[in-house]
């Protein structure tokens, strides 16, 4: 919806880096979970091999959309909002998180990479489905159900 909106920036940077995995292949994994009967509790890090930039996962799903990329915000300009937000609702003593916090800010700025070998190595996953053919998969999806 945001993007959709014509937006002209977005917080981002070009340079970081992270795991995008298709849906298909997450319900692949929670079936292989459930059908393995692995002993105690087993976490299992669901995502691609490669991660990608943002830059990339942006331009690719805009051009897939029909939208035009938009301007990616340094994070210099996005971090103090966000740590005002946090403060007024601490203030006020809100019952719902701010719209912007530090840590959602974070995640549009940091590098986070990730290991998939855990579920390669016990349940021999390994996702199928090509980040660029998900976003063009998620794409479709999206305007069959109206939302794009």
């Amino acid at each position: 919806r945001t993007l959709r909106s014509g937006l002209p920036f977005f917080p981002g940077s070009a340079s970081n880096r992270f795991h995008t995995i298709y849906a298909g292949d997450l319900a692949r994994l929670y079936f292989r979970v459930a059908e393995a009967g692995l002993p105690d509790v087993q976490r299992f890090i669901a995502c691609d091999r490669t991660p990608v930039s943002m830059r990339e996962l942006l331009a690719t799903f805009c051009g897939e959309a029909g939208i035009r990329p938009p301007r990616l915000l340094p994070k210099w300009l996005v971090y103090p909002p966000a740590l005002l937000m946090e403060a007024a609702a601490l203030a006020v003593r809100a019952k719902r998180p701010p719209m912007l916090t530090r840590a959602v800010a974070n995640t549009f700025y940091d590098n986070i990479e990730y290991s998939g070998e855990k579920a390669r190595l016990l349940l021999d996953f390994v996702p199928t489905t090509p980040w660029p053919e998900s976003i063009r998969r998620t794409v479709a999806w999206y305007r069959e159900r109206g939302l794009l």
